[in-house]
């Protein structure tokens, strides 16, 4: 093989090489974003932010910024937990390029990075704005053996493997604020939980301990604490969605009274429809309290400034609320079988 043979074969060979290196992202070829922002500007941003809009497979939702604070436009603008906003915020801000990885099409499945309306998908685009920037970037899957995750900018097909995994919940009942109402226990003195039926429970507590009243002769409460129960169903009080509730049926729903010491009544109304549960709060002042401090006055108003929510609860959350006097009691002894066919 001559001189002249040998230089054609080492420039294709050493062209081909080039266009390996680059299809595949070699990171031996030179790029000036390695170790830049993921999202230029963000980061001197982040307090201009107005929006963020959230979409995969299993659909699309918004966080926006209004005067009283963050909300899911889905839910009515019901608030979002801040900490989780402020989260995903940053870690964006803080993402970097660390390597340029693949450009083909056909290798986005494999990396979680195909868009979101397409079948099987299980990358997450998040959109973010404020004043007149704005940013955008589909999410993808771990970085494989490494730290970090892949990302990319639809409609680009180039891949980019950045410096950290920025975890997004794809469910907006996810970013809610989850406690409706945390009352403890400890401020309530009388319970009242009125049935549609006509039944009422009536619970007081004396001397430090609540009691059933007019116990008759063979009833025996399941146990001692039995009838403080009650007075716990609005601590750390949880929601599992926000809805609008216009198509629920009120009519006949069970209503709880709570009185608190300081002058706090809260009422929560309860009903069970088609297998779910739900309940809606409202809250005021008992007159029979003389100078209720100004602190449960604003608890009351902000309880009751929601008491256009409906909120679906979890079936225990719906029993707490809705105890009946025979819940409290133990079952009576089954008679005896051979009295019993007597």
């Amino acid at each position: 093989m001559n001189k002249k043979t040998l230089v054609v074969l080492g420039g294709f060979i050493l062209i081909v090489a080039v266009i390996q290196m680059f299809e595949r992202g070699d990171t031996r070829v030179a790029d000036a974003e390695i170790g830049a922002p993921l999202l230029p500007g963000l980061a001197e941003a982040l307090d201009t932010v107005e929006q963020v809009s959230v979409s995969s497979a299993e659909g699309s939702f918004t966080l926006a910024r209004e005067d009283a604070g963050w909300g899911i436009v889905e839910r009515g603008y019901y608030p979002v937990d801040f900490l989780d906003l402020t989260t995903l915020t940053t870690s964006l801000a803080e993402a970097k390029y660390v390597e340029r990885k693949t450009t083909r099409a056909e290798n986005l499945r494999r990396m979680g990075l195909e868009d979101v309306t397409a079948i099987g998908s299980t990358s997450v685009l998040v959109e973010l704005s404020g004043g007149e920037q704005s940013w955008s970037v589909l999410l993808g899957d771990r970085a494989s053996a490494r730290t970090g995750q892949y990302a990319r900018f639809p409609p680009e097909t180039q891949v980019w493997q950045i410096n950290k995994y920025v975890a997004v919940d794809r469910n907006p009942v996810d970013w809610l604020e989850q406690t409706i109402i945390n009352i403890e226990s400890d401020r309530v003195i009388r319970v009242v939980v009125d049935h549609s039926d006509g039944e009422r429970l009536e619970l007081s507590k004396e001397d430090g301990t609540f009691a059933l009243p007019d116990l008759a002769e063979g009833e025996e409460l399941k146990y001692s604490s039995v009838a403080s129960e009650p007075s716990r169903a609005l601590v750390n009080m949880r929601l599992t969605d926000v809805i609008s509730g216009a198509e629920l049926d009120w009519a006949e729903p069970v209503v709880s009274q709570y009185y608190c010491a300081d002058g706090l009544i809260v009422t929560v109304e309860a009903i069970e429809s088609e297998g779910k549960h739900y309940v809606r709060l409202g809250a005021g002042l008992d007159d029979s309290v003389a100078d209720v401090a100004a602190e449960v006055q604003a608890e009351a108003a902000e309880i009751e400034a929601r008491s256009d929510r409906v909120f679906e609860v979890a079936q225990y959350t719906y029993k707490d609320v809705s105890k009946r006097r025979a819940d409290l009691l133990k079952a009576p002894p089954a008679e005896d079988a051979d009295v019993a066919g007597e």
